[in-house]
């Protein structure tokens, strides 16, 4: 026989409405003669009259009155000896102290009163925890929130409900009333539970005390959400208060950020993080080292990327189409935007890459980061770095590191392709720019060569072709003009036809037709030849 469920403080007057309830944890009918009930002030109400049936309830309104505070009530068998007991320091209106489970449970002051009736309710499962933001942004406003969610059919009512943490601290709902299908916010401004950042458990009891939901998450970085998706609990960028769940992984980069075009991206130079898309013009290391270059219709820019990137993971070959996000930084002056990780980067296709062929040197400075292509003569030359100029103006080139150098000379016309760099200012504060090819498939030297002996003003023009063109022979027609005056036959010279050179010859000028691949050959037999004539 046991204490099951006690009401010291009525709904209304006390007076004859006060209760204690007994149980009868066994399987027979049992006689209480002898027992006695009896108050922290040793006031006692006989029992002996009373027979409890098996499994059974006896509801006693004792002879005394059950004080509201610093009470206790005691229960002795027909020998006087304590068979149970139970005491409190305070009570509420119309809230009874009650074991969980009849008889044998732990004692709660949260269920309803069920005078005569067992204590333990059926109460609804289909309700969850389904989402726990512990980290918001103070700078954005946000405070702590936890979601619960009603995945029956019917309206569930939370009062007497109870969340608690991982330290057992316990928080009992009021007045919440979840719609069959919808949600319920409890934020911090009636949340009297701290939601840890560095993980916590999170659990849901029905007034049993049985857990219905438990949330279990881990260390939350500032405004990450963690949602229960797909049975199990996943950390989010996308917090979905009082709506279905969006996961988004947290390595997502793009989510939430704004796109904008190149141009508005290097003029604005924005604290923040955005998306631009641009087709690859040089690839990664062909400009600079762990850095490549995409363009727009209009602009172009460098992007940095983070030491740890795979780059043959991503296809970043000239003509890829590309997806990144990154915030605004520069280069030696010149404006970049660098990928905090490899989720920074989508490729999504392929794209023509648009070459700027500029008629001259002028307006170069309007296309920083952009692919050019130049025509001028050398001015300067001095290892791999050499100046050309036009009539309107002079354009530094460097040599990319894959190339070691070329054949050059000062006076000779260079027509280059590459990629226009800012290396820092000059005294006065203008960019200093140059253009740096991708490789030598971007560079044609016409060369001008002067061959002569003694006292002959004998001119050869030859054009260096690049590496790709010299695989495929092309006929090629060199103009030599001959300062001596008398017509000298060169047509069916054994030299020449053992050279696979055709000849034809007008006045003082011999036109030669040779193949490409034995250029550098021919020329030398042809000056040979030339010398040995007087020429």
């Amino acid at each position: 026989i046991a204490l099951n469920e006690i009401l010291p403080n009525p709904a209304g007057s006390d007076s004859g409405n006060e209760w204690i309830e007994l149980y009868n944890c066994t399987d027979e009918d049992f006689s209480l003669d002898g027992w006695y009930l009896e108050d922290k002030s040793e006031n006692k109400h006989d029992l002996s009259e009373e027979i409890i049936i098996s499994k059974g309830f006896l509801l006693i309104y004792p002879n005394f009155s059950i004080n509201q505070s610093d009470e206790g009530i005691y229960l002795y068998n027909s020998d006087s000896i304590l068979i149970d007991e139970y005491t409190y320091s305070s009570s509420k209106e119309d809230v009874s102290f009650s074991r969980m489970k009849d008889g044998v449970g732990e004692w709660t002051d949260i269920l309803q009163p069920t005078p005569g009736e067992p204590n333990y309710i059926e109460f609804p499962q289909d309700i969850r925890i389904n989402e726990v933001f512990p980290a918001p942004d103070d700078s954005l406003n946000e405070i702590e929130w936890i979601e619960i969610y009603n995945f029956s059919d019917s309206q569930i009512d939370l009062t007497n409900w109870t969340l608690m943490d991982e330290s057992e601290i316990v928080q009992r709902l009021e007045n919440i009333n979840v719609e069959a299908g919808d949600f319920f916010i409890i934020d911090q401004n009636n949340l009297s539970i701290s939601l840890n950042n560095g993980g916590d458990i999170i659990t849901l009891k029905n007034p049993n005390q049985e857990i219905v939901s438990e949330f279990e998450y881990i260390q939350t970085p500032i405004g990450l959400s963690n949602i229960f998706y797909e049975d199990i609990i996943l950390q989010t960028k996308a917090p979905t208060p009082n709506n279905e769940n969006i996961y988004i992984s947290p390595s997502d980069c793009f989510y939430g950020l704004d796109e904008i075009d190149i141009r508005n991206f290097k003029s604005l130079k924005p604290e923040s993080d955005y998306i631009i898309t641009g087709i690859v013009a040089a690839g990664i290391d062909q400009i600079y080292p762990q850095r490549f270059y995409i363009q727009d219709e209009n602009n172009g820019l460098l992007v940095k990327l983070p030491e740890e990137f795979q780059p043959e993971e991503f296809g970043l070959e000239v003509g890829a189409k590309l997806k990144i996000c990154g915030n605004y930084g520069s280069y030696y002056g010149e404006s970049q935007i660098t990928l905090t990780s490899e989720n920074c980067l989508q490729n999504v296709g392929q794209g023509d890459v648009n070459i700027k062929n500029l008629d001259n040197l002028s307006q170069v400075g309007i296309y920083t980061g952009q692919l050019i292509k130049v025509k001028g003569q050398i001015i300067s030359n001095s290892g791999k770095t050499f100046t050309i100029s036009d009539t309107k103006g002079t354009l530094k080139i460097n040599l990319p590191s894959s190339i070691n150098s070329i054949e050059k000379t000062k006076g000779d016309i260079a027509i280059v392709t590459g990629i226009l760099t800012q290396y820092g200012t000059d005294a006065e504060g203008a960019p200093n720019l140059r253009l740096i090819p991708r490789g030598l498939q971007d560079i044609n030297i016409i060369q001008q060569i002067i061959k002569t002996s003694s006292d002959s003003t004998n001119t050869i023009t030859k054009s260096l072709l690049t590496e790709n063109s010299l695989m495929t022979p092309i006929p090629l027609d060199i103009d030599i003009s001959l300062n001596h005056p008398q017509k000298t036959n060169f047509t069916g010279n054994r030299e020449l036809i053992k050279q696979g050179i055709r000849t034809k010859q007008r006045s003082n000028k011999m036109i030669l037709s040779i193949q490409a691949g034995g250029f550098l050959t021919s020329i030398s037999s042809i000056i040979s030849l030339l010398k040995k004539k007087g020429v």
